[in-house]
């Protein structure tokens, strides 16, 4: 049996709600952390294909977010595919409970 689509509507809400909180994060970046909060995407070309985003933009994006504050941990790289895995560091987890629902 098939999972059933996230509901963009409430997805778009949230990245909405995360920007507000940080007005730092680029709508990508609050997109990756809600995608990964959600179980929506955990890796770069989930996340890339699900929202029609090229992959190099979404990698560029993860590894920001790595990089800045930590707000998600790499778990492991594809060094053929580029496709990258990622979880929700602590920092993260706070902030989007912050943010809301």
């Amino acid at each position: 049996m098939r999972a059933a689509a996230p509901d963009a509507d409430a997805y778009l809400a949230a990245v909405g709600q995360l920007q507000e909180r940080d007005n730092g994060l680029t709508a990508l970046e609050a997109g990756l952390l809600v995608a990964a909060h959600a179980n929506i995407a955990r890796d770069s070309r989930t996340f890339a294909r699900l929202l029609d985003i090229e992959h190099a933009l979404v990698l560029r994006a993860v590894n920001g977010l790595a990089q800045r504050g930590g707000l998600l941990h790499i778990e492991k790289k594809d060094g053929r595919t580029m496709r990258t895995h990622f979880s929700l560091s602590e920092a993260a987890k706070c902030l989007l409970a912050a943010a809301g629902p």
